[in-house]
């Protein structure tokens, strides 16, 4: 299996495919660029930490360098608190995804709708549910982008499958990318 195809060979991922970025600064980049970034957090970013370090830190050190709100799922949002950050939202992970298809939505202040969502920490067949509805419903325009440690194939972009510690590598070169603004 190369890295360019599902976790999963069983999922039928349609036409329109994610396009594999294997460079993080790629996403820094984007993020920089944004103008309505948002994170999107799910409970395998909770797991233990790596030889990298731990992808709730990590996180957190993006969204702060890059003022981004961070919406985390309820059984995540406690490692987040521990740390001494406020998510700016906790939802569950189908009403993300309701929030995220309604174009009137907004988590900012603007009230503008993200144009661009980081995806992190989903179990695979509920990042892969969760994005194949944004990618058919969500309003025109805004990147899904899926920096999980496996390949997303609904978003915009996605990193390809990669071992833990290569995971946490790339993490990190995003925050330190999206740091040095």
């Amino acid at each position: 299996m190369t890295d360019e195809v599902p976790w999963q060979r069983y999922e039928v991922p349609g036409s329109t495919q994610s396009t594999v970025v294997t460079k993080p600064a790629v996403i820094a980049a984007l993020l920089k660029k944004a103008i309505n970034p948002l994170i999107v957090v799910a409970h395998h970013a909770g797991a233990p930490a790596g030889v990298a370090g731990n992808p709730v830190d990590t996180i957190i050190r993006i969204a702060d360098a890059g003022k981004i709100p961070v919406i985390t799922t309820p059984s995540t949002a406690q490692a987040f608190r521990k740390r001494g950050f406020t998510p700016t939202a906790t939802l569950s992970m189908m009403e993300i995804g309701s929030r995220l298809n309604d174009p009137e939505w907004s988590i900012s202040d603007d009230h503008q709708h993200p144009d661009l969502v980081l995806f992190i920490g989903f179990p695979y067949s509920m990042g892969w549910l969760l994005q194949s509805g944004l990618k058919s419903f969500a309003p025109k325009g805004i990147r899904f982008i899926s920096i999980d440690q496996r390949y997303q194939p609904h978003c915009t972009l996605s990193f390809p499958n990669q071992s833990r510690d290569e995971w946490l590598t790339n993490l990190n070169a995003i925050a330190d990318e999206v740091g040095c603004a």
